[in-house]
């Protein structure tokens, strides 16, 4: 077997273990913690959004990292950097001051060191031809741990003697995932002596010879951009819409649905199993995403996905109704599969693997800091107006113009290429 797919495998239980626990558990957590540490549940959400923020902001550095010691080092260290997170939390914070620095800045750089740049650097690195589907497989773990460990999490949360007895837990899976990584996974095809795909020495130009090279539809360019040319192109920008689309969207709506149907008088119970649904679909939609982006162009995956968006958002705007509540949650979760997986693909299509850590992460700093910001920023237009309305809209608005980006986003012109015409 290829040992890319091994890869896979390993990066799915690293990612699942490491970073999801905390991530999905946060939410059954978040009584214990105010209760535990003195402290309100907005500054236990302050701490979540720090973390969120640090998470981002981080992750320039991080692809730093990564281009001087490989993958399989870094995320090792973000594994044990939630380690240490988890004994923190467990034997050492008392107060606020100390829980803002574990939860909202130490726990957000573990996050980044270990997923999902490093993630997707992984993957872009053993794949070409079937490269969306590997990191759809991949990213499909978020879907499926959620699945896992958030009632995990909330049952020992629960049954827990205190509230420290989760993070434990956390510490423990998160170490099981770092040792699992740092024993299996291996940062190159070249460190094996193998090429992309599993290919063989000399096999393109057999290919070649033979006449057997199967046309393909998706572009993906035989020059690596260094990140200053890669922004001085317009495609960057176009994706970069697409990022902030993604990630504002993803955080206000999923963060603030069950309260806003709720409002609308829809039961709570109804409201998080919509919820639970959207998780579900999504997780249908990143496998499809990646299965459809190494057949078609990527930003015409994206497109359909936009406007798969822009679909939901009129449900959640208009809805009234259980059917409505679970329509939109059905059609925003094949979005965000969708639109999710084809990000780092049109990003590694269009600018080549050896600088895309660097380029993917300044563009996921800015999407992501702004999905960090959205809650935030919806609270505060339905304060304004008392009404969710306009804070959808805008969503909708993004989503629209991201559809029309995605359907003329044309794969950047190399200096090379230029030259060559």
């Amino acid at each position: 077997m290829f040992y890319g797919w091994i890869n896979v495998v390993v990066l799915w239980i690293g990612y699942v273990l490491i970073v999801i626990p905390a991530f999905y558990g946060f939410g059954s957590m978040v009584g214990p913690l105010s209760k535990g540490l003195g402290i309100t549940l907005t500054q236990v959400s302050i701490g979540f959004t720090m973390y969120m923020l640090s998470m981002t902001l981080s992750i320039p550095i991080v692809a730093i990292i990564l281009n001087r010691i490989g993958v399989r080092l870094t995320i090792f260290i973000g594994a044990m950097f939630y380690v240490l997170v988890g004994l923190l939390m467990g034997y050492v914070v008392s107060s606020l001051t100390l829980y803002y620095v574990v939860v909202g800045l130490l726990m957000g750089i573990a996050s980044s060191l270990a997923a999902p740049l490093p993630v997707m650097t992984n993957v872009s690195f053993w794949f070409v031809r079937t490269r969306a589907t590997a990191m759809s497989l991949v990213l499909a773990g978020g879907g499926f741990g959620a699945m896992i460990f958030a009632p995990i999490i909330a049952k020992i949360t629960a049954n827990g003697p205190t509230w420290h007895t989760p993070w434990f837990y956390i510490a423990l899976f998160a170490g099981i995932g770092g040792l699992v990584v740092v024993t299996f996974l291996r940062n190159k095809p070249a460190d094996l002596g193998l090429l992309p795909d599993g290919d063989k020495p000399g096999t393109a130009e057999i290919l070649k010879e033979t006449k057997t090279i199967k046309k393909t539809r998706v572009y993906k360019s035989t020059h690596s951009w260094d990140a200053r040319s890669a922004f001085k192109t317009p495609a960057i920008y176009f994706i970069t819409l697409f990022t902030i689309t993604v990630f504002y969207g993803v955080s206000s709506v999923m963060g603030l649905a069950v309260s806003y149907f709720t409002g609308l008088g829809i039961a709570k119970v109804v409201a998080a199993g919509a919820i639970g649904v959207y998780g579900v679909v999504s997780i249908a939609g990143r496998l499809g995403s990646g299965v459809l982006s190494d057949l078609f162009e990527p930003r015409y995956v994206a497109a359909a996905g936009f406007l798969v968006q822009v679909v939901a958002m009129v449900f959640m705007i208009i809805a009234s109704n259980v059917t409505m509540v679970y329509l939109f949650a059905v059609f925003y979760g094949i979005a965000f599969g969708l639109t999710y997986v084809c990000l780092p693909n049109l990003i590694v299509n269009y600018y080549g693997v050896d600088n895309f850590a660097t380029i993917n992460g300044i563009v996921m700093m800015v999407g992501g800091a702004l999905g960090a910001l959205s809650p935030f920023i919806t609270g505060l237009i339905v304060d304004a107006t008392n009404s969710f309305t306009y804070a959808w809209i805008i969503v909708l608005v993004f989503a629209a113009l991201s559809f029309l980006g995605a359907l003329v986003a044309a794969p950047p012109k190399h200096q090379e290429e230029l030259n060559a015409n």
